[in-house]
């Protein structure tokens, strides 16, 4: 545009357009510019793929996207998971559907995830506002989702205190601080310099394709590795594996 006045310019930001080149050129400013707008149709379309949502819907791992604390969408298994339904008029904040109050880390590290302060988070054994005995592992990662900055989350069942409520419950009484021990000696779990590469990599929420170039090998090499680790943590998914540690460090 070599001449252009106020009105112009909002006149192409109502039919859409947000992002004008102006004159003077500046070479740099534009080649920025048009890389800026490549790489937001290319994420905006694999977002709004037809595979995406194929994937998104039919993953076996409760997911969800959030606009701050605002759930912009869910997957089925986090319908099946929660009780929360997709109507998209209607989707709650994430604290109406977990409670964060009962502990005072979590409800620090919540204000902080979803006021832009942490790029990912990790919350655990965190319960359903409707049902104080079903209790999440909570993952969050700060991502873009067609051309939005929002939260990509994922929720797991807390099958590790199950397992303890279960094992109280057939037992009758706690264990013994020295029978604990011993437990925990006999399941530590051993991963290679690799795997643990590949775990912290994953636990900061990078794809498989982007921990591939960040250690410069094929991403079949990580596949392989992530499945080594799900082996040895008797785990169905990865982020089942990063609870699995997580849970351990404590």
């Amino acid at each position: 545009m070599n001449e252009y006045n106020k009105e112009d310019i909002l006149i192409g930001l109502e039919l859409g357009i947000d992002n004008f080149i102006l004159y003077p050129f500046d070479e740099n400013a534009v080649l920025k510019k048009i890389e800026r707008q490549i790489l937001k149709s290319k994420k905006g379309k694999v977002f709004d793929s037809e595979q995406f949502n194929y994937l998104f819907e039919t993953s076996p791992v409760a997911k969800f996207f959030a606009e701050n604390d605002q759930i912009i969408r869910v997957n089925n298994a986090f319908t099946n998971l929660t009780g929360v339904g997709k109507d998209l008029k209607t989707l709650p904040k994430i604290q109406e559907v977990f409670n964060f109050q009962t502990n005072e880390t979590s409800k620090l590290d919540f204000q902080k995830c979803v006021n832009g302060l942490k790029p990912c988070c990790l919350f655990k054994s965190v319960p359903l506002k409707s049902n104080k005995n079903s209790l999440f592992n909570i993952h969050l990662v700060f991502t873009n989702y067609l051309d939005k900055d929002v939260f990509s989350g994922e929720i797991v069942p807390d099958r590790n205190w199950q397992s303890q409520k279960a094992g109280i419950e057939i037992a009758g009484k706690n264990k013994t601080e020295e029978d604990e021990n011993s437990t925990e000696n006999e399941n530590k779990v051993e991963l290679t310099p690799r795997e643990n590469q590949i775990l912290d990599l994953s636990t900061k929420g990078l794809a498989i394709k982007q921990i591939a170039g960040e250690l410069g090998i094929s991403p079949r090499t990580v596949e392989k590795h992530r499945a080594n680790i799900m082996e040895k943590t008797h785990t169905s998914n990865i982020l089942e594996s990063i609870y699995y540690f997580s849970n351990q460090e404590n």
